[in-house]
């Protein structure tokens, strides 16, 4: 049979591309080389400046919660579609597009 894929050819389902390896490699080196410099910044900082950059590089290995709850609501009531927005933003356009439909 010529042509199509053969059978067990080509990367493992799951297994990491070169790219990904080759990336994480580079993380790897970066990381370890300029371990001693960042702790020498954070030790010399202030309290607000060390926060600020410690925050930074938490963000990395941590990351943030999320910031919405998924509630199961119904359609009809516009306060509990409300407070099942996420961001000011996303409130605020609802509150304007209910303002419209009242014509308040």
């Amino acid at each position: 049979m010529r042509g199509g894929r053969r059978e067990n050819s080509g990367r493992k389902k799951g297994s990491a591309s070169k790219r990904v390896i080759q990336w994480e490699e580079f993380g790897r080196q970066l990381f370890d080389e300029n371990l001693p410099r960042v702790q020498m910044i954070l030790k010399k900082s202030n309290d607000r400046e060390f926060m600020a950059h410690f925050l930074d590089l938490v963000a990395y290995f941590k990351p943030k919660p999320k910031q919405s709850m998924e509630i199961d609501i119904s359609q009809d009531d516009p306060i509990k579609n409300y407070l099942k927005l996420g961001t000011p933003l996303e409130k605020h356009q609802y509150i304007e597009n209910l303002k419209r439909k009242l014509k308040v």
